[in-house]
C-alpha cells in the first residue's frame, strides 16, 4: 500500500494485470490485511479478487503455498507485491501467457547483492546463489514466476519458509526450470532509495 503518485503501489500491479486480460487475482495478506481488503474489496477493474490471509507470518514460501491452494488452474502466474517489472503485452502474450513449465522471469542488474544470482544455459537455470557475499552484475529473479499449482505440495500447511532461499535452490535441483530474460524496466521498492525513485519512474504506468 506504499503510495506512488497518490495511488497504492498495488494498484499499479493490478492495473497491469487487468491490461493483460487476467480475470482473477489472489492477494496474500497478513499484517494490517484489513487495509488492503477494505481498499480493493472483491473487485478491481476487470479482476475478481480473493485473499489468502495469514494469521501469523509464513514467509514468502509459506504465503505462496497458501495462495496456490486457492487456485484452480494447473499453472499460476505469481509475482511479488513490492516490485514492478514492465512486460509489454505483446511480449507477455508471445512468451509467457500460455507457458506450461516452471519459469522465472529474470532481469540483468548491475549488482546482484540484494537478489541472488541466476546462472542459466540455453534458457534453463542451472544454479541459483542467494547469500550476502554475492555482488557485481548478473541475472536476478525479477519476482515474477510461472509455477504449477502443486509445486509446494511437499511442504506442510502453515509452515514458515522462504521461497527464495529454501525453495528455489531445491526446485532448480529437482526440476527443469526455464528462465525468460526481460530487457524492460524493473524496480524493487523494498529500500527507501528505490521507493523514492519509483515515485518518479512509475508516473508513466499510472
Amino acid at each position: 500500500m506504499a503510495i506512488i503518485q497518490e495511488k497504492p503501489f498495488l494498484e499499479i500491479l493490478l492495473t497491469d494485470l487487468s491490461k493483460k486480460n487476467f480475470s482473477k487475482v489472489i492477494i496474500c495478506v497478513g499484517y494490517m490485511s484489513e487495509k488492503i481488503i477494505d481498499h480493493f474489496g472483491d473487485h478491481y477493474k476487470d479482476l475478481d479478487i480473493d485473499y489468502s490471509i495469514e494469521k501469523d507470518p509464513l514467509g514468502t514460501g509459506g504465503a505462496i503455498k497458501r495462495g496456490l491452494e486457492k487456485c484452480s488452474q494447473d499453472f499460476i502466474y505469481v509475482l511479488n507485491g513490492d516490485s514492478f517489472l514492465e512486460i509489454p503485452e505483446k511480449t507477455f502474450n508471445k512468451n509467457l501467457k500460455f507457458r506450461k513449465e516452471i519459469t522465472i522471469v529474470a532481469r540483468r542488474v548491475d549488482n546482484c547483492n540484494r537478489y541472488g544470482r541466476i546462472t542459466e544455459k540455453n534458457s534453463e537455470i542451472i544454479n541459483f546463489e542467494y547469500n550476502k557475499d554475492i555482488s557485481g552484475p548478473g541475472l536476478i529473479s525479477a519476482g515474477v514466476y510461472i509455477l504449477p499449482k502443486n509445486l509446494l505440495s511437499s511442504y506442510k500447511k502453515n509452515t514458515v519458509f522462504s521461497f527464495e532461499t529454501e525453495c528455489l535452490p531445491e526446485i532448480i535441483n529437482n526440476n527443469k526450470v526455464m528462465v525468460f530474460e526481460s530487457l524492460d524496466y524493473f524496480i524493487d521498492i523494498g529500500i527507501p532509495k528505490d521507493y523514492l525513485k519509483a515515485k518518479i519512474d512509475l508516473k508513466r504506468f499510472i
